[in-house]
């Protein structure tokens, strides 16, 4: 209110803390009629509104990181952008942890390889057997080793980060949804279409926006 005040009777809109002081009490003298008392928020509002504010940052360090970790793969191992979507997922993470380059991945017999996917939630016996044959018949991108080295303990760090990142963000994921269901005005948002309890893994992310509106 300050700042369209002074916008109003200041054009220029250059801050002065005299001017800013005369318009302060300008505005209590003769508008207090206007002004409104502040309500803060609750209690739970604010856990809920502190709780995704610090979600969303640990979401953004998990996106710079798995920015980096593409980075380094594309340096020497570019076919993993290639062959998974999600670079940031358990199952790249764990494939880089266990074989950080190609040519430790081409030395897994493909029966190991089956289970290792299988593990990982892949049921599309296609896409494995696809990914299977595309490891074999994949070329090494870079054999300078001494680059090699360097970016696979990189690569391991980065690895290593994601993990914890994403295992940070399943426990925010836990502590917003108890917080939004012992919210006062939860029941609002409960009914709404696929927002109640029973809602499942897809109801997190509008737990998290009705967070960031109440």
């Amino acid at each position: 209110m300050s700042a369209n005040f002074r916008k109003a009777f200041y054009p220029s809109g250059s801050k002065d803390d005299p001017k800013d002081t005369d318009l302060l009490l300008d505005m209590l003298q003769k508008h207090r009629d206007k002004l409104h008392r502040l309500a803060p928020d609750t209690p739970e509002t604010r856990r809920i509104q502190n709780l995704v504010e610090e979600r969303r940052k640990l979401v953004d360090e998990k996106t710079a990181q798995s920015n980096r970790l593409e980075a380094h793969l594309k340096v020497y191992f570019p076919q993993i952008p290639q062959w998974f979507e999600d670079i940031d997922s358990a199952l790249v993470c764990d494939l880089l942890e266990r074989w950080p380059t190609l040519e430790k991945l081409q030395k897994v017999r493909p029966d190991v390889l089956r289970r290792f996917f299988r593990q990982h939630h892949c049921r599309n016996l296609e896409q494995i057997e696809s990914r299977i044959q595309a490891i074999g018949g994949a070329v090494v991108a870079l054999r300078d080793a001494a680059v090699v080295e360097a970016k696979v303990e990189a690569v391991k760090v980065s690895v290593r980060l994601i993990q914890v990142l994403q295992k940070g963000i399943q426990d925010f994921d836990g502590q917003i949804r108890e917080a939004a269901e012992k919210h006062p005005d939860f029941f609002i948002f409960e009914s709404l279409p696929g927002g109640g309890r029973g809602a499942g893994a897809p109801a997190v992310g509008r737990f998290r926006f009705a967070a960031g509106t109440f």
